[in-house]
């Protein structure tokens, strides 16, 4: 196990993710040409996350703590030429009148953020051209903004199984599900 995974073990997520600077405030990051993430690497980079988001969940439950996440998102089909890789049949009206539209919605978008951005609740953006990226980027992120705390828990114990004495399985014709992975 390397060290950057034994810290995250040892540590609160919310006390190894590095917090926003008052610097990047305003700045657009600089447009990076990577390629789209390699599935195996998301995956890899993902699970400690979700180990992080079940810790948080169990600290929300046992402190009570209230915690709201509001995600807003603009339809990615509406930028460039992706609306080409759409079939026709999967557009309504409203996508094709909110694509007609996208500067106005651009506007309504900008003037909802400088009316309604502040330290006490800020709105944060997402590049989301690599929605693996952005996914992992957004969980990061999250998890540095709120400072919960490990829940000990004691270790599961079972009890010993009861013998099988007489039962006997069933000649029930049982619908199993196709076991495709």
């Amino acid at each position: 196990m390397t060290k950057k995974k034994e810290k995250r073990q040892d540590k609160n997520w919310s006390e190894t993710a590095p917090l926003p600077s008052d610097e990047s405030r305003g700045k657009e990051p600089e447009p990076q040409a990577r390629e789209r993430m390699a599935e195996k690497a998301y995956r890899k980079e993902l699970f400690p996350l979700h180990v992080e988001l079940v810790k948080l969940q169990q600290w929300v439950q046992t402190s009570g703590t209230k915690v709201c996440v509001v995600f807003e998102g603009r339809d990615g089909a509406g930028k460039g030429g992706t609306v080409k890789a759409i079939k026709i049949w999967k557009l309504t009206n409203m996508d094709l009148r909110s694509y007609s539209r996208w500067y106005d919605y651009s506007r309504a978008r900008d003037a909802m953020f400088a009316a309604s951005d502040s330290d006490y609740a800020p709105w944060h953006v997402v590049n989301s051209n690599d929605k693996g990226r952005a996914r992992l980027n957004i969980i990061t992120h999250m998890l540095g903004q709120i400072p919960y705390k490990a829940i000990e828990r004691k270790p599961v114990k079972l009890p010993a199984r009861q013998k099988r004495g007489e039962y006997r399985e069933p000649s029930y014709p049982y619908r199993y599900v196709e076991e495709r992975y």
